[in-house]
């Protein structure tokens, strides 16, 4: 079995492709493979709001509050892991969308 890090990598590339659909379904298969790794609710929210998938994107942001309280807005997303400062605003833009 692959680890949780090649999962959510998937969802986070396939969120940033815009293809929010597949981003969605890693995602939700990752929590569901890795209940213990929260930040798979990072890339479903986002992908869900971009969906317009509003109520399901909440119940995302709720978990990312319940078990990840130190992660807002201001926290940064993926900064250090891409140069294209684009990705990251856009997976913001996501999560803003969300409501978190």
């Amino acid at each position: 079995m692959l680890q949780p890090n090649y999962h959510f990598d998937l969802a986070i590339s396939y969120y940033l492709a815009r293809r929010h659909e597949d981003a969605l379904r890693v995602a939700e298969r990752g929590i569901s493979r890795f209940p213990n790794f929260p930040m798979f609710n990072v890339p479903a929210a986002a992908a869900a709001a971009q969906l317009g998938r509003q109520e399901q994107a909440v119940l995302y942001v709720t978990e990312i509050r319940r078990r990840l309280p130190q992660l807002d807005m201001s926290f940064d997303f993926l900064g250090s892991r891409f140069r294209n400062p684009a990705y990251p605003a856009y997976l913001k833009e996501g999560l803003r969308r969300a409501g978190l």
